[in-house]
């Protein structure tokens, strides 16, 4: 599996990062276009909204378009033990903020857009809320 860490550009470009991270293959190699192009498939081709603010719905609808399988639902997370499969998650939820991160629950890497590379959940990692699992051979080179 290759999911290759990507920084967010924007304060809140946490989800076009996430969808960059899990489409190696689609995307260019370049973070900065692979960004770019991310955000179009997030918002299909349309101007983002101010702050680039996703949700679930722009998530999978990103995905699709990219050819990457999901599942059908969101489901809850309380910990991030229980997050079994490769993962866009929601997390660190604050009234109507949050973050979006990718978790590998097989080999337990964090890939957190604000990092500067991937890294393993510890006591100062944001507290998953829920999270969309993705079909591996979806997203492999």
């Amino acid at each position: 599996m290759n999911i290759r860490h990507v920084k967010q550009t924007h304060p809140s470009g946490c989800g076009p990062a996430c969808i960059a991270m899990v489409s190696p293959r689609i995307l260019s190699r370049n973070h900065k276009t692979a960004l770019l192009q991310a955000t179009q498939r997030l918002f299909k081709g349309k101007q983002p909204p101010r702050g680039l603010y996703t949700h679930y719905h722009h998530i999978k609808s990103a995905l699709d378009s990219i050819g990457v399988t999901h599942s059908s639902r969101v489901r809850p997370a309380t910990s991030w033990t229980k997050i079994k499969d490769v993962a866009v998650v929601k997390c660190g939820v604050r009234g109507n903020y949050w973050h979006w991160v990718v978790y590998d629950g097989v080999r337990e890497w964090l890939y957190d857009p604000l990092k500067p590379q991937r890294t393993r959940v510890d006591g100062r990692t944001r507290r998953p809320a829920s999270y969309l699992a993705l079909v591996r051979s979806s997203i492999e080179d």
